[in-house]
């Protein structure tokens, strides 16, 4: 039996992701154990000992990078584990890449076998230092279109938590050619610990006479609804190794302008419709908002994995280390 243990808040986009996963078909009948932290979690894991756990893990979730290894130790004390790694520690993590490396790499060595939601995230893995541990590519799931597209108003759009080297400074100066009404604006909040970032870019924005405006939190419903009336829709991470909040705008019926990087490529390999991925950002920004259209998803395009997929794909590697573990 596989226990999967989801840590950290609802509106977490790990936390959403693992919930979308265990929704489908092919988990509903393993057990969960939702909680707000590690500590919770233990508590509730006793009732299951000798089961084999599969954790979602981001430092973040389990106390910051400084305590995150001590944290999924205690928690799977006596239980097999396999564990899905988000946000994978890449050298633009700067003087925190060294602390993030070694606990990645201290959990993927402990686990049975490591999941990654992008082949480019496998190879961060292996650069991290040897590893014997299986590792299997699962792609993040795209939703299929729950919105028609109608594109319209000022906004040229970002989707997802604020944080740094996300884009947005690169977006304001992609938007030099617009008329003075094009505004910028972030569908969603800043992440934990850097709220100043909404402030910073409003004032860069000022400066170049521009508004920068960020919603806040928004439902899944008022989300796809933004997304699918926006005028321009952006994603131009500066690092990624697998985005949500690229693939969600295809949920809400857009095919995004993105700048190019590995995870984008892989996306597009698999769905050469899902998005439109640009090397001159200023060019296409300003093609898009002449031709909004241009941004809107194909009819009757399919996008894959489906949530359905991505979840059997998910089900039948945990049946092997569960097996192994009987």
């Amino acid at each position: 039996m596989t226990v999967h243990v989801v840590v950290g808040p609802e509106r977490h986009g790990v936390v959403a992701h693992a919930r979308l996963l265990l929704r489908q078909p092919a988990l509903t009948d393993d057990q969960v154990i939702r909680a707000p932290d590690a500590r919770r979690a233990s508590e509730c894991l006793r009732a299951h000992r000798s089961a084999h756990v599969h954790l979602h893990f981001t430092d973040r979730l389990f106390g910051g990078v400084a305590r995150a290894a001590s944290a999924v130790a205690a928690l799977t004390a006596g239980h097999s584990f396999s564990v899905t790694l988000h946000d994978l520690p890449q050298a633009s993590d700067g003087q925190h890449f060294a602390a993030r490396r070694a606990t990645y790499l201290r959990i993927a060595q402990d686990s049975s076998l490591v999941v990654v939601s992008s082949a480019h995230e496998a190879r961060l893995l292996h650069a991290l230092g040897p590893l014997d541990t299986p590792v299997e590519v699962v792609p993040l799931p795209i939703t299929p279109p729950q919105r028609e597209a109608r594109p319209d108003g000022d906004a040229i759009a970002m989707a997802g938590f604020v944080y740094p080297g996300k884009g947005h400074e690169r977006v304001l100066a992609a938007m030099a050619g617009l008329p003075p009404s094009a505004r910028l604006l972030n569908l969603g909040a800043p992440s934990e610990g850097h709220a100043e970032l909404a402030d910073r870019y409003a004032a860069r924005a000022a400066r170049l006479g521009r508004d920068f405006s960020c919603s806040g939190y928004l439902s899944e419903p008022d989300l796809l609804d933004a997304m699918a009336t926006v005028r321009v829709p952006v994603a131009a991470p500066e690092h990624v190794s697998a985005s949500g909040s690229l693939t969600v705008w295809n949920a809400a019926g857009r095919r995004p302008l993105t700048t190019r990087n590995a995870f984008a490529r892989e996306v597009a390999a698999r769905n050469p419709h899902a998005l439109r991925i640009v090397d001159d950002l200023p060019a296409a920004v300003e093609r898009a908002w002449h031709e909004p259209e241009w941004t809107v998803l194909p009819r009757g395009v399919e996008l894959q994995p489906t949530p359905a997929s991505a979840a059997r794909r998910v089900a039948q590697t945990l049946a092997t280390v569960a097996t192994e573990v009987r």
